[in-house]
C-alpha cells in the first residue's frame, strides 16, 4: 500500500487523466458495441461462490476498519461512521479533511488514498455549489483510505503513522 515506485503520485496521476481524456471516446463507442450480457466464466464463478474466501474477505476488512476507527479517534479526525452498521461490509475508510489537501499528500507519500465521485463529479454539480453543497463538500473533504482483503496490519498500521505525521506537521 506505501512504497516505492509510487504508483499515487501527482504526476503519474496526470498522466492517467490524460489517457482516460484520450481513449475515453474510443472506449466509449467499444463498450456501445459490446453491450450484450455475458456469463462469468467458470474460474470467476468458483471465485464468486467461494464461501470461506468472502468471510476472510469480510472479516479483513472489518478489522482493518476497527483498527483505524481506533487510531485515526486518538489523533483526531473527525469519522464518518465510528461503527460498521450491522450487515455492512466497508469498502473504505473514511476522513473528513476540512483543508482539502490529505487526499493529495497522501497519495504523494505513496498511499493508495481515493476520494468520491472526484472527477466523476457531474459538471452541472461542480459548477453549482449553491445547489449542490453537499456534494462539493463531500468531494472536497471526504479522503478514503483503503481497507480491502490485501491490507495487512504492517499496511494499516503504515497508513496510522502517515497520518500520524501529517496531524504533527499541519
Amino acid at each position: 500500500v506505501v512504497g516505492y515506485p509510487n504508483i499515487y503520485s501527482t504526476k503519474l496521476s496526470e498522466l492517467k487523466e490524460r489517457i482516460r481524456a484520450f481513449f475515453s471516446q474510443i472506449i466509449q463507442d467499444k463498450v456501445s458495441t459490446m453491450a450484450r450480457q455475458v456469463e462469468p466464466s467458470f474460474q470467476l464463478q468458483a471465485y464468486l461462490n467461494n464461501i470461506s474466501y468472502e468471510l476472510t474477505v469480510i472479516e479483513t476488512r472489518k478489522k482493518n476498519y476497527r483498527m483505524l476507527v481506533r487510531e485515526m479517534g486518538k489523533l483526531g479526525f473527525d469519522l464518518v461512521l465510528p461503527k460498521i452498521p450491522d450487515g455492512c461490509v466497508p469498502q473504505s475508510f473514511l476522513l473528513i479533511d476540512e483543508t482539502g489537501k490529505l487526499y493529495r499528500w497522501l497519495r504523494d507519500q505513496g498511499l493508495g488514498a481515493s476520494f468520491w465521485p472526484g472527477p466523476e463529479l457531474p459538471v452541472e454539480v461542480k459548477t453549482n455549489r449553491a445547489k449542490f453543497p453537499v456534494s462539493n463538500y463531500l468531494n472536497d473533504c471526504l479522503v478514503m483510505l483503503p481497507i480491502h482483503q490485501t491490507v495487512n496490519d504492517r499496511d494499516c498500521r503504515n497508513m496510522i503513522v502517515l497520518l500520524k505525521r501529517w496531524v504533527e506537521t499541519t
